[in-house]
């Protein structure tokens, strides 16, 4: 599992190096084995700052060429031969300094920098274009910057093409709590409070929906397997290609970007570990969402093409008449989201893992929401999934609009917090350390685990649901 440094600062705004925060990482249980630099555009722009162009004159010996001198910070001036004939004074543009490696558009092979002389000038650097920098194929002229850029600013600040770093985690099978960032989050959270550091928790601004009329029907036949369902119909959206910042997150983390609907789901997903998936609203054939088991010999085919022989185990979620996917595990062909889809319906649920892990294998199938259903989703995370999307789709569609809304919960289900009881004095001889009982309050509350009552050295712990591989005192 990869996870995104930069991402994990929006639930924990804290300033430690990446070294750092792996061994406290690993120090928790969550083994990191890999820490790398992602660059936002090969080469990461090092080196790369914000220039401004102080005076510019004919080259002596060249009548395509100018000298230029650059102020790049403070008194540091550069005198620069340039060959762009957009080139002027009072300019901010970016300059690729002595030392530093570009990664031209479509070339494979950088190209380092140096200092020399064209055609008899000194030139101490080289004003950019855009297909020199690797973000674009024009070579017209030169990039001119925002008049605001400021000068000495790495260019890859001034862009928000920051290089990220990745940890690499060895994810243990009864750890799914920690299967997303807000998860590994809360672990390090953990770590620097049980080291006495001071952190703020601080997850996203989420927005929840406008109230209004029913616009879906859900249909749960099987509680037992299903007995959580949230379903969401947004219009007013399109799949357009995801905005810049989302797909680097999603990159980083070696997920591949395929469009603002389907990006946003996987962000979700990665994000607070909830799987969601987007139909089409035309695949309903009206309002109705039925989640149901399938008739054995059922034909559907799923989004990899593949058409299946569907077993009457299998759980799947239907309109009033055929499968749009298998749940918990992959959408239908003709269900998922299309080049002209413009109206969306977000499912957001809890499936048992048992009858997710059954179907899965049946068909072979292994999917990033199928791996977390067959472990253990957060059955508390419905509803906050769902705000969570609809807060990028309002950020990435201006016009976007809720026109449905349905949810089922079982009364049923047993979701509630754990109840686990313990004897400290057996931990401390268990595991040979005396840790003082202030010591242990201040450590369980750090992992959400509340003490509800105390007699002597018999505690009764409230153990939060998403913590799966608690339920006993040896845990």
């Amino acid at each position: 599992m990869q996870i995104s440094k930069d991402w994990l600062h929006d639930y924990l705004p804290v300033a430690i190096s990446a070294t750092r925060m792996a061994e406290l990482l690993t120090a928790t249980g969550l083994e990191v084995e890999k820490v790398h630099e992602v660059d936002a555009v090969p080469g990461g722009l090092r080196g790369v700052i914000v220039g401004e162009v102080l005076t510019v004159f004919k080259h002596p010996d060249a009548d395509r060429l100018n000298c230029t001198t650059v102020s790049i910070g403070g008194e540091q001036t550069l005198e620069i031969v340039c060959g762009a004939p957009n080139v002027a004074v009072g300019q901010k543009v970016p300059v690729a300094t002595v030392g530093c490696t570009l990664y031209p558009t479509g070339s494979e092979e950088g190209l380092t920098i140096k200092k020399g002389k064209i055609r008899g000038q000194v030139s101490e650097g080289m004003i950019c274009a855009e297909d020199e920098l690797g973000l674009g194929q024009s070579h017209d002229g030169i990039l001119v910057l925002d008049p605001d850029a400021v000068v000495g600013q790495p260019l890859s600040e001034h862009l928000g093409l920051e290089s990220d770093t990745a940890l690499e985690i060895g994810l243990t099978p009864n750890r799914m709590d920690a299967m997303s960032h807000m998860g590994v989050a809360r672990d390090l959270r953990a770590a620097l409070l049980r080291h006495d550091e001071e952190v703020l928790w601080s997850p996203p601004m989420l927005s929840e929906w406008p109230a209004v009329g029913s616009g879906l029907t859900l249909d749960i036949q099987d509680p037992s397997a299903c007995p959580r369902y949230f379903a969401l119909k947004v219009e007013g959206v399109s799949a357009i290609p995801s905005p810049e910042w989302l797909q680097r997150r999603l990159k980083t983390i070696g997920a591949k970007p395929i469009n603002a609907l389907v990006d946003i789901t996987n962000y979700v997903l990665h994000s607070v570990g909830h799987p969601l998936h987007a139909f089409d609203s035309r695949a309903l054939h009206g309002n109705a969402i039925v989640v149901r088991r399938a008739t054995s010999g059922e034909a559907f085919t799923t989004l990899d093409g593949v058409a299946r022989t569907l077993h009457a185990d299998d759980l799947v979620i239907a309109n009033a008449s055929d499968a749009m996917a298998l749940a918990g595990v992959f959408g239908g062909l003709k269900s998922g989201v299309q080049a002209d889809t413009t109206s969306i319906v977000l499912e957001s649920a809890w499936f048992d893992p048992v009858v997710i892990r059954k179907g899965a294998k049946r068909h072979g199938l292994n999917t990033d929401a199928s791996f977390r259903y067959e472990r253990g989703v957060d059955p508390s995370l419905g509803t906050e999934a769902l705000e969570l999307a609809w807060t990028l789709l309002q950020s990435i569609f201006p016009d976007a609009h809720v026109t449905g809304y349905d949810a089922f919960e079982s009364a049923d289900a047993p979701f509630g917090d754990r109840v686990v009881h313990i004897d400290t004095q057996r931990i401390q001889a268990s595991i040979g350390e005396a840790i003082p009982e202030d010591r242990m309050r201040s450590i369980l509350q750090s992992l959400d685990i509340h003490v509800t009552a105390e007699s002597g050295s018999a505690w009764t712990l409230s153990v939060p649901a998403y913590r799966w591989d608690v339920t006993r005192e040896a845990d």
